[in-house]
């Protein structure tokens, strides 16, 4: 995510837009590294409803709720907390965003290595 990933351990520099992938512009943000939210743009007020109807859902199912950190380079960027559904959660989550926002590229940030086969 954007040209530099990090300036040092406390400062960090974020692409949030890209002309190159369609944005209007390119928008880069210098932040506080440990500040995980700074990293993205807001999420559009338009999104508010579907996204809080999914995290709802997400919820009835037996998962914790979502975070939505932002908006970066037109992604949706998320953390879904550790919870005994795993897999099957995430998968949910990311088929109700689908429904409600077709085409939307989701990004998991997690605080863990990722293996997936």
């Amino acid at each position: 995510m954007g040209l530099v990933s990090g300036l040092s351990a406390t400062q960090a520099l974020s692409r949030v837009s890209s002309a190159g992938i369609g944005g209007s512009a390119c928008i880069d943000v210098l932040h506080d590294a440990a500040d995980l939210k700074a990293r993205y743009l807001p999420i559009p007020r338009e999104m508010n409803d579907g996204l809080t109807a999914v995290a709802t859902l997400v919820g009835k199912a037996g998962g914790r709720s979502p975070e939505y950190l932002g908006v970066a380079e037109g992604k949706l960027h998320y953390t879904l907390p550790e919870n005994p559904g795993g897999p099957s959660v995430r998968s949910m989550f990311e088929r109700a965003v689908g429904r409600r926002f077709p085409g939307l590229p989701l990004v998991e940030v997690v605080p863990r290595a990722v293996l997936d086969a």
